[in-house]
């Protein structure tokens, strides 16, 4: 291809394209070296011109291009739009200034636009052409022999297959329970299955079920999904049931499948389609077991089926928070307050996402593993410039997952850096996710700023309530943390013990290996992996800046728990010394007034006696008070008794020393054993007394 006339300098003689110079023919006469350092300036200033024109005019087309959504095709055909420019002599031009002897043009520069398709998901669509990369890659050194080239098969499917599929396979339990609403209903499906979910569909806040790409020998993502529309999962079906059926288009060597939230219908739709290339039955499996931790499959290989060999899974499980208008799906475990929210709740719910990598033909290498257990096993190895599938479902009821992760300006030069660039995507929408939940626990754990100016506030939040309000809330969010950070900390592992150094330098035996006959190819793939490296270690970085949030943010809700626990309890102390004074004091006046009680008591008994109607009227108050005296004295010594026992005892103890002493006098040897007798006593009494 050659430049745009428009596009050159008026002082330019030469045509060239991306760096490539045309054979001149030799020269009449020799020239000497200030002649030949003239035409060099020349030319670093048409360079110059070129290059500052040819931006002029791109950012004048992504201007149209954003007025007008149908593309370019409409202002100039012949023109393929790309947004970036890789390298100096990236120029398109029309078939008809293209000169017979144009050099070939590296494949990552030439657009995909083919022949026009009668296919309906291919018209009209503005994101249609390839996009080229400015990054930190190879793309602009890459040329097609780095590339997998070999092409899927074609396939093709019908929704009869699907019902087909629907009643003849045998379905474990897990993709029973996904898929049970299609198989309960089987027999209703004679106008097709997915006019039902169109419907529903059309009601459901969020039209973009799924992104589909296929991507070519230049390794650009081609988007063959269409979003926004009101067939839903009709029109991703679409997408789904066929590959490479149309030969007059560019032929895929890979296709990347993202699905988010799909229902019932897109499920079996994946079954069907991809039951080839993947276990489908475990990858429901793990995708709706709450028990799996976010890890990475690299075992498949050793295994005895062939679809689990040539496939890779890397599952991610942890919470997120139910976004605005969307709902969990059946199988999600989530907040039991969902459909009643409360003030001061999040409501939480499981999240989950499976990505995984199948590679196509035949094994490149083998790998024996011994064990002591049974005998050794042959694990077959894929190559990873075979065609390949990439198929990632998510399942996240929130507005946090990303739809652009393949709509970039990267190209993929194999299977294995499309699969890294879909499980990086779920390392950045975890990250959003994990701190948003981090944002609403701050906000429900942690005081409000206005505490420091509002008494009232403060003395609130320093003691519980009656309902155990701030004790309940604590204890929820220490715990959600706790789970959470075991999470992030599983995320972590998973990068660390799979994309470990052999992998990263391209020497590991199972992940991705190379053979001898891929030595430039393999070379380039490594230095991609550098960079993939690159951007994984900076949101692993991220991911564990946000753990550590977490770790810190739990520290401050146990101080909180614990002030409120002393507060609490400073509160509770003071009300029980308050309720024990209360206490001596009502017992200071029992006992008074029982003291006042037994001072009259005998006093009533004797005036009642001598009150009685039949006693002989008599003018003398002699009986009168010696039966007082006879009653009270005795009942006021054994008040006396009862109420000083120790200091009676003391007494007795005295008085017997004191007829000690007297009989001492005539019987001494007698009388000192008994004094012996009696200190003896008295000293187990003091003891006993005393206590141990």
């Amino acid at each position: 291809m050659m430049p745009h006339p428009t596009f050159q300098s008026e002082d330019s003689t030469s045509h060239f394209v991306d760096g490539y110079f045309p054979p001149q023919p030799p020269p009449l006469m020799a020239v000497d070296t200030e002649t030949i350092t003239k035409l060099i300036q020349q030319l670093e200033a048409d360079r110059k011109a070129y290059l500052s024109t040819f931006e002029k005019v791109h950012e004048t087309l992504a201007q149209v291009l954003t007025s007008q959504p149908d593309g370019l095709a409409d202002i100039r055909p012949g023109i393929s739009h790309r947004p970036t420019v890789s390298s100096f002599g990236s120029l398109v031009v029309t078939k008809a200034e293209q000169p017979p002897s144009s050099p070939k043009i590296p494949p990552s520069t030439i657009s995909r636009r083919t022949n026009p398709s009668n296919r309906p998901l291919d018209k009209d669509d503005p994101r249609k052409e390839s996009i080229w990369s400015a990054d930190d890659s190879s793309d602009s050194d890459d040329d097609e022999s780095y590339f997998a080239q070999e092409t899927l098969p074609s396939k093709e499917f019908t929704e009869d297959d699907l019902i087909q599929h629907l009643m003849s396979h045998d379905w474990d339990k897990y993709s029973m329970f996904i898929l049970q609403d299609l198989l309960r209903n089987i027999n209703q499906f004679g106008n097709g299955i997915f006019n039902k979910d169109r419907q529903a569909h059309q009601l459901d806040a969020s039209h973009d079920h799924a992104d589909i790409y296929h991507v070519g020998t230049d390794g650009a993502p081609l988007r063959y999904s269409k979003s926004g529309t009101d067939d839903g999962p009709l029109a991703t079906w679409e997408a789904l049931r066929s590959i490479n059926i149309d030969p007059s288009r560019k032929q895929a060597v890979g296709r990347i499948i993202t699905m988010r939230e799909p229902p019932p219908s897109l499920l079996a739709g994946l079954h069907l389609t991809m039951n080839e290339y993947f276990d489908m039955d475990s990858i429901y499996r793990l995708l709706i077991n709450d028990d799996t931790p976010t890890k990475m499959i690299t075992k498949g290989y050793l295994k005895k089926d062939h679809r689990r060999q040539r496939s890779i899974v890397f599952v991610f499980k942890y919470h997120t928070i139910v976004g605005e208008g969307r709902a969990p799906l059946p199988w999600q475990s989530h907040d039991d307050a969902l459909s009643e929210p409360k003030e001061g709740h999040i409501p939480l719910s499981t999240c989950s996402a499976v990505v995984a990598l199948s590679l196509n033909g035949r094994p490149s290498h083998t790998l024996r593993r011994n064990s002591r257990k049974t005998k050794s096993i042959v694990g077959h190895i894929y190559d990873p410039f075979a065609p390949w599938h990439v198929l990632s479902i998510q399942a996240f009821p929130d507005w946090k997952s990303s739809v652009d992760a393949h709509n970039t300006s990267h190209h993929y030069v194999n299977g294995p850096d499309a699969f890294l660039g879909a499980v990086l995507a779920e390392y950045r929408d975890a990250i959003k996710r994990f701190k948003e939940v981090h944002r609403q626990i701050i906000m429900l754990a942690s005081p409000p700023n206005k505490s420091i100016f509002d008494s009232a506030l403060r003395d609130e939040l320093l003691f519980e309530n009656d309902k155990f309000s701030y004790s309940r809330r604590y204890f929820w969010a220490s715990q959600a943390i706790g789970v959470l950070v075991t999470e992030i900390k599983a995320m972590i592992l998973a990068y660390k013990e799979t994309f470990n150094e052999e992998f990263w330098t391209g020497e590991h035996k199972t992940l991705f290996p190379g053979t001898q006959d891929q030595s430039a190819r393999y070379k380039n793939w490594r230095k991609k992996l550098q960079h993939t490296r690159k951007l994984f270690e900076k949101e692993i970085a991220l991911l564990t800046e946000v753990m550590h949030m977490y770790q810190h943010q739990q520290k401050e809700i146990k101080g909180l728990r614990e002030w409120l626990f002393s507060g609490t309890s400073v509160l509770e102390s003071r009300e029980a010394v308050n309720q024990a004074k209360i206490t001596v004091e009502q017992g200071y006046n029992i006992r008074l007034l029982t003291f006042v009680t037994m001072f009259f008591l005998p006093l009533t008994f004797v005036t009642s006696i001598f009150g009685m109607t039949n006693m002989p009227p008599e003018d003398s108050f002699l009986p009168f008070a010696l039966t007082s005296v006879g009653i009270c004295v005795p009942t006021y010594f054994i008040i006396l008794v009862v109420n000083n026992v120790d200091k009676v005892r003391r007494w007795i103890t005295n008085l017997e020393l004191f007829f000690t002493h007297m009989i001492s006098c005539a019987v001494p040897d007698k009388a000192e054993k008994m004094k012996k007798n009696l200190h003896e006593q008295r000293e187990k009494q003091v003891i006993l007394k005393e206590g141990p």
